[in-house]
């Protein structure tokens, strides 16, 4: 294996050398890549996953750049979201790729997109189980079986992409446990969430279920959308009846969480691993690829961002700048990304900081550095004092000092109907979901980060 990847490696770089001075403006003779449409991968039980490639048109070796989704490979260029056009004719699908990573077939990569089993145009099947990894790991296989693949990957998305994106790197670590050979070099995560169960349960328990639904909607029409049925939702899909136990409050974090559970493996993915989150992200999902990160302790070069903006809708990236290099756009800055390791360039992203945070406000990404807390942090620990007027509205103080004599604050949860067609289902109120704590009065000035909300009086 390690002589032909080294004579892969050898063969891919004299291959994209020629294809550069052949594709010249003024040598250019037809299309630079090629697109296939609804490939099959087959996996180990037989279930067919649909797949679109784009291709250069030379012949060779290339890295792949991969993204697995459940919103439909055919719904666009980059599409994170529902079906937003008709399913693609014979012979003709968009090209393939993530938002940042659509077009770069044109630059040497193979760019993979593959539609989760039971969604879009792959064969039916359950998603949010266990097969979420096994079916990550066995495209890794079918793309290192490939003619045109050099055996390097790299994986990226957003949202459900983004979680993918952490399970396909996941996948990878399994796989070279049981002696298979390294697939992925690299990741970039957006907004993405590697616990389903966090992701669907709110801050202190509060169930977010109808949001959650929607999205379980989303995934679920894609798969009737492309297959020609519109009958309804695939009433078999067991996160169903799982977002069901959480609205109803019953639910736990169970066996068929904890399956999709990929938090704990963060400490051994031994990649370069870029994450993101929006400050107005939705429900917690700012925080959760923040506390990913700082698991992240065995990868290469871990570099996370945080900055305003929305899901999948971050700004800022036209004021980043390390090392010298200044991306301007965040579709830039991921493929010097994977420039760099998966291709070898000599770009500087690997002088990128690994903590880079653009607070609401300023002018700039003005947290750049190597580790969190960042140099400088002075941490103060609060507590909660327990005044006896939790309620609310006023959940009470906090305290410098840790109160004299236990005691708890309860928070009563005002519930009403849900937009839910079932009129059985309930969500916690908006103004009911948190208790309010007041501190002791700064007498300096002081910086707060972490996951609060600061009203100055």
């Amino acid at each position: 294996m390690t002589a032909r990847r080294t004579w892969r490696g050898a063969l891919a770089f004299l291959v994209l050398t020629v294809g550069v001075i052949a594709t010249s403006p003024a040598k250019a003779a037809g299309p630079a890549t090629t697109e296939r449409c609804d490939i099959g991968i087959i996996m180990r039980d037989g279930t067919r996953l649909s797949a679109n490639l784009s291709l250069p048109t030379r012949p060779g070796h290339y890295p792949t750049l991969l993204t697995t989704t459940p919103y439909g490979k055919d719904a666009g260029p980059g599409a994170e979201g529902a079906p937003t056009g008709p399913p693609s004719l014979p012979g003709q699908c968009p090209e393939a790729g993530s938002a940042d990573t659509v077009g770069a077939a044109a630059h040497g990569y193979a760019v993979l997109s593959v539609d989760w089993r039971g969604t879009g145009k792959s064969a039916a099947g359950q998603w949010y189980t266990r097969q979420w990894l096994t079916d990550s790991a066995d495209i890794l296989d079918w793309v290192q079986a490939q003619p045109w693949s050099n055996d390097r990957v790299g994986v990226t998305g957003c949202s459900n992409l983004g979680g993918s994106t952490i399970v396909l790197a996941t996948a990878d670590q399994v796989r070279m446990r049981e002696g298979k050979p390294r697939a992925v070099y690299a990741a970039w995560a957006d907004s993405f969430f590697p616990d389903v169960y966090r992701a669907s349960v709110g801050q202190g328990g509060a169930s977010i279920t109808p949001a959650t639904l929607a999205i379980v909607g989303l995934i679920d029409g894609s798969y009737a959308y492309r297959q020609g049925n519109v009958s309804g939702l695939q009433a078999y899909q067991p996160v169903v009846a799982k977002q069901a136990e959480i609205n109803a409050g019953t639910s736990s974090y169970d066996q068929y969480w904890q399956a999709v559970d990929t938090t704990a493996a963060a400490k051994t993915l031994d990649i370069p691993l870029g994450m993101t989150a929006a400050i107005s992200d939705l429900w917690q999902l700012g925080l959760m690829p923040f506390d990913y990160a700082l698991r992240t302790t065995k990868s290469t070069h871990p570099s996370f961002f945080l900055s305003p903006g929305g899901h999948c809708t971050q700004g800022g990236w036209e004021s980043l700048t390390y090392g010298g290099h200044k991306p301007g756009t965040k579709q830039a800055l991921v493929m010097a990304w994977f420039d760099h390791w998966l291709k070898g360039a000599h770009n500087g992203i690997d002088r990128l900081p690994n903590w880079n945070i653009y607070p609401t406000g300023a002018k700039g990404w003005t947290v750049q550095s190597a580790a969190m807390p960042t140099p400088g942090t002075s941490l103060v620990d609060l507590y909660l004092d327990n005044d006896g007027n939790g309620s609310v509205t006023d959940g009470g103080s906090l305290a410098t000092k840790r109160p004299a004599r236990a005691g708890r604050d309860e928070l009563v949860c005002t519930c009403g109907p849900s937009a839910s067609a079932d009129p059985t289902d309930t969500f916690v109120a908006p103004d009911a979901t948190s208790l309010r704590y007041d501190t002791p009065v700064f007498t300096r000035d002081t910086t707060l980060a972490g996951n609060a909300i600061a009203q100055l009086s």
